[in-house]
């Protein structure tokens, strides 16, 4: 699971390849520290002949278990404790926690004591890194959230502003083309929802709100590192890194083209694409590639904060239905656009919404007028009561105009599915 090795980055990444292991390699610190996310890396990294602490999953022959083991290797010496995750209660069953915490704070620095006490007492062993990385200088663990990002997507303005009300409030910017630059606002957004994880459920909330075959790109950057991963419905990627502290061992290049391929069309020369995705060294190449797949300038100009870039359009948050409702009613006001010529597909999903939403309101409303017609009929005894009250009375002919209302909609509705199926269906307007 993690391995924390004391070589530099270039020389664990080179080991584990050279060995043929799938791992993640994280940056050196200053102390010669490298992390490593790997489930394989154990051995490699021992063979090595230098310290190396392990955490992950080891069967124990000796207890005919399976533990989860905290394993500190130096000079040949392994030093272990385990945990049997199953009976929580036992607390540590394999090793001593002191002779364990000796060695983590000799090359850590912290309190033997405090780190022997966690160790003793850890009440899940899942959070036992997270809980170490208090009492002890570690190197960085795992990936950083990027200190700024914004979801680049191409679609139509109504589906983009009700995903950006959904997980807002949320700053649009149209940069042409089609294309939409969406970013998280300050201020409004959920209590201790961290704006990394805002900008994540926005990307999520725009891949599931827009058309599937529409492109929808999470960009981010810290310091001079560029990250990028496809998040349509059609096609994905896994994150896509220019000089990235982190590394990973296997070449994801060829996936990660075909991804991008498959929403964004192939570049006109291939070749330098896949070149691009396998040199990751320079923060340029997110640019060059988005620039090869035919992504407008600027939405690279929007997201790096180039003056002169649109003033962005501010969406405050809102539910889901009501994002919805808008978002439909903003439709039928501005009536069937130019770029819906290019998307049919998306207005008769909307029809189908719009008809499904009323035949269900009709089915509960024509339900309970029936039944509230039969309650008066029966003088109450449908219900157990003895007799029936005036505002039983009144509401019957309330509860059949209501259905009354329905059907009409649901007939309106039932007409605007046919024309926009037509007009899918028509080689052109």
């Amino acid at each position: 699971m993690l391995q924390l090795v004391r070589v530099d980055h270039d020389t664990a990444l080179a080991a584990l390849r050279g060995a043929g292991i799938d791992a993640f390699v994280g940056p050196t610190d200053e102390r010669g520290w490298t992390a490593v996310q790997s489930d394989d890396a154990s051995d490699t990294l021992v063979a090595l002949g230098v310290p190396v602490v392990d955490y992950g999953w080891r069967f124990v022959p000796e207890l005919d278990d399976e533990l989860m083991t905290l394993t500190i290797t130096a000079a040949g010496v392994a030093t272990e404790i385990g945990w049997d995750v199953d009976e929580p209660q036992d607390g540590v069953v394999l090793g001593d926690p002191r002779l364990l915490a000796t060695e983590l704070v000799e090359h850590f620095g912290g309190s033997a004591e405090s780190v022997a006490h966690l160790l003793a007492t850890i009440p899940d062993v899942n959070d036992l890194i997270e809980d170490l990385s208090e009492l002890l200088t570690l190197p960085e663990l795992s990936v950083q959230p990027p200190e700024r990002a914004v979801v680049a997507v191409r679609s139509r303005e109504e589906a983009v502003t009700m995903a950006a009300a959904i997980a807002g409030p949320s700053l649009v910017v149209d940069v042409g083309e089609g294309w939409w630059v969406v970013a998280v606002a300050e201020g409004g957004g959920p209590r201790g929802v961290a704006t990394w994880q805002r900008t994540d459920a926005l990307t999520h909330a725009l891949a599931e709100t827009v058309s599937r075959n529409d492109p929808v790109l999470h960009l981010g950057r810290t310091g001079e590192e560029r990250t990028m991963f496809v998040a349509s419905r059609r096609a994905g990627t896994g994150v896509i890194a220019w000089a990235s502290r982190w590394e990973a061992t296997v070449d994801e290049s060829s996936e990660q083209y075909t991804g991008l391929a498959r929403v964004l069309g192939e570049p006109e020369v291939p070749s330098h694409a896949r070149a691009l995705l396998r040199r990751r060294s320079d923060r340029h190449g997110m640019a060059d590639l988005l620039a090869m797949f035919g992504v407008p300038a600027g939405v690279l100009d929007v997201f790096e904060g180039v003056e002169g870039t649109p003033a962005p359009r501010r969406v405050e948050r809102t539910g889901w239905s009501r994002a919805a409702w808008s978002s439909v009613r903003d439709e039928v006001r501005t009536g069937v656009r130019e770029d819906w010529r290019v998307d049919r597909e998306r207005s008769v999903r909307f029809a189908w919404v719009t008809v499904v939403v009323l035949a269900l309101g009709l089915l509960i409303e024509g339900t309970l007028a029936i039944f509230s017609l039969a309650v008066v009929l029966s003088g109450g005894a449908l219900v157990d009561e003895e007799s029936v009250s005036g505002s039983d009375i009144a509401f019957v002919p309330f509860a059949f105009a209501l259905t009354a209302l329905f059907v009409a909609l649901l007939w309106r509705a039932a007409k605007q599915l046919a024309a926009a199926r037509r007009r899918a269906h028509s080689p052109s307007d």
